[in-house]
């Protein structure tokens, strides 16, 4: 087989993208890119601009690699190594060799040239069918970065990743060394805030969870939308950016043609305008109740997070409420019970964003965004914003985006994660059209852009009766099936404190693996039992229903457990030390969280009980 050939069928069974592009580009220009062979008889590559500057050693480019990464040839399980320039191969080899299987190398070249000139000229089949192993390639498949960073790069494993960039390639390529840096820190940033917001939210959203199981009486599931409304029906969503005030008015004009799905700090300017929207939708557990006053919200259909600021329900009671099922097993098997198969979605990590995923999974194929501005216009990011409040914007807290009028726009960014969300949306569902009607703000790539005036005229011509698609949905948790909600709270009690006996016996099981190994007499016969009892509890722990509930209420616990979990002391011993200390403190949490909980159990079906 050809060195190409044998190139590009690994390509095929490992990265289709780079494969399709290799069989339809043709010859590409790669004029100042050689490959030559250094003195050991290896290929190696070489940039001609002012000068001949080579990518690899003209010697012995192995070696080089070797010595390049002598400090990160061991990295530990999960870690993930990105690497800035591909050369000849010989780096990402030297990384893949050197390490264990449970860690990721990731090369970004940014120069399609030298990607072209090696795949035709050096062997690097090996490397491109390592499954650790991607390859992006600047102006082929960059597009893909983000996607690849986001499923790659995670909380338990950010301390133990690694950056590096190649000789040479930092000052050949500076900018795209921008562009890299800059995607990894926005993984990063987003990694800060979905961890600063489970810790905050997870006490109070798991209460919230459980006090709003006094209203499920009679409710519907948002799962049981899949399917119901006609795929050419198309949905506004109204977000509360300082633009909604342009064209709010212009929704009487839709309504009936489309689905409107209000988002809770939008809903008091909507209602300003006389029309209601179809839906409102709020999922904050800390929503202030004073954004819901209007005695006109009880009959407007109203979808609900699972752990929604108990007290938002309590004022508002709606006359139609729809529950998201959520991703927590325990709710999950309530709703199975119930006749309602579960259904998650990624929800963007705002409320806009979650409207605009459940329109997706509901079945809807246009979907149009007013307000959604994910900017700073005129100093203010709400529509009832105070423009006369100074914003300190700095390199760390802000962003700046282009505008959909192609100015600069700081954004917050918590926002920049939404931007990026509904644009990895778009690029993943080409059969989706998302309208960017907000006249103002961030633009979205992979949207198509127009005025809601327009948007109107071109998709919302058809009348629907969508009070009656919401009407047929089913009621869940009435009549004699409410004493299903009894039961699970029943079961969730019996197994929480099940799950106490095994937590206890954890802890004491930690003292006493830490107690063998400090005193040097080693007994392996006593610490394998104790081994396989933690990893008994632990199995136990991970696949019972209960834990997600519980890792919310102890989400701090949970974040401290994770932090340095693959970062390794100096020798085993103390590394085994180490663990058993970290796991008897978790585990002594996890004891800690159980009576708390089962007062919440008591409680909420007190209240049940009381209606």
């Amino acid at each position: 087989m050809e060195l190409f050939e044998r190139n590009l069928e690994a390509l095929k069974n490992s990265q289709r993208d780079l494969y399709d592009y290799l069989c339809k580009s043709g010859d590409i220009e790669t004029e100042g890119v050689s490959v030559e062979t250094a003195k050991n008889g290896e290929f190696i590559v070489a940039m001609d601009i002012t000068q001949k500057i080579y990518l690899n050693s003209r010697y012995n480019p192995a070696s080089e690699a070797e010595k390049y990464l002598r400090d990160i040839v061991t990295m530990p399980d999960e870690a993930v190594l990105i690497m800035f320039g591909l050369a000849n191969g010989s780096f990402a080899r030297e990384f893949l060799r050197s390490n264990k299987k449970k860690t990721h190398c990731m090369v970004v070249e940014p120069d399609v040239r030298i990607f072209y000139q090696v795949i035709h000229m050096i062997d690097i089949s090996d490397i491109l069918q390592d499954k650790r192993f991607a390859l992006i390639v600047c102006g082929v498949n960059d597009e893909i970065l983000e996607m690849w960073i986001s499923a790659h790069l995670q909380s338990y494993n950010k301390k133990t990743n690694r950056h590096i960039t190649l000789p040479k390639y930092g000052e050949l390529f500076p900018d795209k060394l921008a562009w890299m840096i800059n995607v990894l820190n926005e993984r990063y940033d987003k990694q800060k805030i979905e961890s600063n917001t489970i810790i905050q939210a997870g006490p109070i959203s798991c209460k919230n969870s459980f006090y709003n199981l006094r209203f499920f009486s009679g409710c519907r599931s948002t799962s049981n939308l899949t399917g119901r409304f006609p795929e050419d029906m198309p949905a506004i969503v109204v977000s509360a950016g300082p633009s909604l005030k342009k064209n709010v008015h212009l929704l009487e004009q839709a309504k009936g043609k489309a689905f409107i799905i209000c988002t809770d700090s939008a809903i008091n300017t909507v209602l300003a305008t006389g029309t209601n929207p179809d839906m409102v939708i709020s999922v904050d557990f800390a929503k202030p109740v004073k954004l819901f006053t209007d005695e006109r919200l009880k009959d407007i259909p109203f979808l609900a997070g699972m752990d929604l600021n108990t007290e938002v329900l309590e004022y508002v009671r709606p006359g139609m409420l729809f529950f998201t099922t959520g991703d927590d097993k325990t709710w999950t098997r309530l709703f199975a019970r119930a006749g309602v198969e579960n259904v998650t979605v990624d929800g963007g990590g705002s409320v806009a964003t979650l409207a605009i995923a459940n329109l997706v999974q509901w079945g809807l194929k246009k979907i149009i965004l007013i307000g959604q501005d994910l900017a700073f216009t005129n100093n203010m990011i709400h529509v009832d914003g105070n423009a006369d409040e100074e914003i300190d914007i700095n390199d760390r807290d802000y962003e700046f985006v282009e505008g959909i009028n192609g100015d600069m726009l700081p954004v917050r960014k918590d926002y920049f994660q939404y931007l990026r969300w509904i644009e990895e949306l778009g690029y993943n569902n080409k059969d989706i059209e998302i309208i960017d009607a907000t006249e103002g703000g961030a633009k979205k790539r992979y949207t198509t852009i127009m005025t809601l005036q327009e948007a109107i005229l071109k998709y919302c011509v058809t009348g629907y009766d969508i009070p009656a698609i919401l009407e047929g949905v089913p009621m869940l948790f009435a009549g004699e099936d409410k004493n299903l909600l009894f039961e699970e709270l029943d079961i969730f009690r019996k197994n929480l404190l099940q799950l106490d006996k095994s937590f206890q016996q954890a802890v004491e099981a930690c003292k006493r693996g830490r107690a063998i190994l400090k005193s040097k007499q080693y007994n392996v016969a006593e610490l394998k039992r104790i081994n396989e009892l933690l990893a008994k509890v632990e199995y136990e722990y991970v696949n019972s229903e209960e834990n997600l509930c519980i890792t919310k209420y102890i989400a701090q616990a949970e974040a401290d457990m994770a932090d340095d979990m693959y970062i390794e002391a100096e020798d085993d011993i103390a590394e085994a030390i180490r663990m058993y200390e970290k796991a008897g403190r978790f585990y002594l949490m996890l004891g800690t969280a159980v009576p708390e909980l089962v007062e919440i159990i008591d409680k909420t079906i007190l209240q049940i009980k009381e209606g």
